[in-house]
C-alpha cells in the first residue's frame, strides 16, 4: 500500500471524556456512502510509534487504508483506547467500557470527529464497527448495553453481563477477566435519560453490519443475547453480524476457551429466538 494522508484528532465524547482517532476519508467526497468504525487491538497503534516494530504494516494508518481499499465508498474513522500502555502494548478502551457510557461515548465521538473534518453532512450514512483481537471486547460491551435496554424484567435491577457467569472458570489465570458489564451495577445508569436512549437507538439503526475480526473474547450469556437479538429484530433487522477468526486464536492449545466462546456466542446468535 502507497502512503496515505490521516487526520490525526482528539475528540471529545461522553462526559468530556477524550479519545484519539485517526481519521482517513475518503478522496471522492460525492461518492462516500458509508462510514466505517474501527477498533484496534493491542500492538496497534499510530505508524510513528511503530518504528521498529515487526507490526509496523498493521499501523493504524495503514489499517485505515486497507480497509478503505476493501470499502471503497466509505470514510474511515479508527477509534483508539483512551489510553494505551506503549511499555506493554495494550490498548485500554476506559471510557467507552463503561456501563452505561459505550454507545453514547461512540456516537459523541463519531460526530465530533465528523465536525473536525468537515463531514457533519455524512454523519447520517450506513456505518459498519469492526473490533480488531482485543477489541472485540468493545463489541460486547455494545450488546451488553442493546441487551440492558431490551430488558422488560423489573426483577433485573442490575447492567446485564455478557459474559456468562460460569465461563469465567475456563479462562487461564494469566488470562485478564475484562469483566466489562460489572457485576451489581444499576440498570439506571443507562436508562435514566430517555434522550440518551432515543439518540442510541437512532445511531444503531444506521449500523448495517458488525464485524468481530480475530477476536478472542466472545458473548456467552444466552440472555443477553437473546435480548439482543430481539432489540435488532425490533429496532434494525437488517443488520449483518460476521464472525471472521484465524487459527492463530481458534487453534490455540494454550487458550482453549476463545474457541469455546466463539462457538457458543455462534450457536446462541444462530439457535435462540427470534
Amino acid at each position: 500500500l502507497g502512503k496515505v494522508t490521516c487526520r490525526l484528532l482528539t475528540c471529545t465524547g461522553a462526559l468530556t471524556k477524550k479519545n484519539p482517532i485517526v481519521v482517513l476519508l475518503n478522496q471522492k467526497s460525492d461518492e462516500v456512502k458509508q462510514n466505517v468504525l474501527y477498533f484496534p487491538g493491542d500492538v496497534q497503534t499510530i505508524e510513528e510509534d511503530m518504528e521498529g516494530n515487526d507490526w509496523k504494516h498493521y499501523s493504524l494508518e495503514r489499517t485505515a487504508q486497507f480497509i478503505q481499499s476493501r470499502v471503497n465508498d466509505s470514510n474511515i474513522f479508527i477509534i483508539q483506547p483512551a489510553r494505551y500502555e506503549k511499555e506493554t502494548q495494550q490498548s485500554c478502551y476506559d471510557t467507552i467500557l463503561q456501563p452505561g457510557l459505550g454507545w453514547q461515548h461512540l456516537r459523541t465521538l463519531f460526530l465530533d470527529a465528523s465536525k473536525q473534518v468537515g463531514q457533519e453532512d455524512k454523519v447520517e450514512l450506513p456505518m459498519q464497527l469492526v473490533g480488531f483481537s482485543k477489541s472485540g471486547i468493545v463489541l460486547n460491551h455494545f450488546i451488553s448495553e442493546v441487551a440492558t435496554i431490551q430488558d422488560k424484567n423489573e426483577k433485573n435491577i442490575e447492567f446485564l453481563d455478557w459474559e456468562d457467569i460460569e465461563s469465567s472458570k475456563v479462562l487461564p489465570y494469566w488470562e485478564p477477566n475484562q469483566r466489562i458489564a460489572r457485576l451489581h451495577v444499576s440498570k439506571s445508569v443507562l436508562l435514566r435519560d430517555a434522550t440518551k436512549l432515543d439518540s442510541i437507538s437512532s445511531f444503531i439503526k444506521k449500523i448495517t453490519a458488525i464485524h468481530w475480526v480475530d477476536s478472542h473474547r466472545f458473548p456467552t450469556n444466552p440472555e443477553v443475547v437473546r435480548l439482543f437479538k430481539q432489540y435488532l429484530f425490533d429496532h434494525n433487522p437488517n443488520i449483518q453480524l460476521s464472525i471472521h477468526g484465524t487459527p492463530r486464536q481458534l487453534d490455540d492449545k494454550r487458550r482453549t476457551f476463545i474457541k469455546t466462546e466463539h462457538d457458543t456466542f455462534i450457536k446462541l446468535l444462530t439457535e435462540q429466538d427470534p
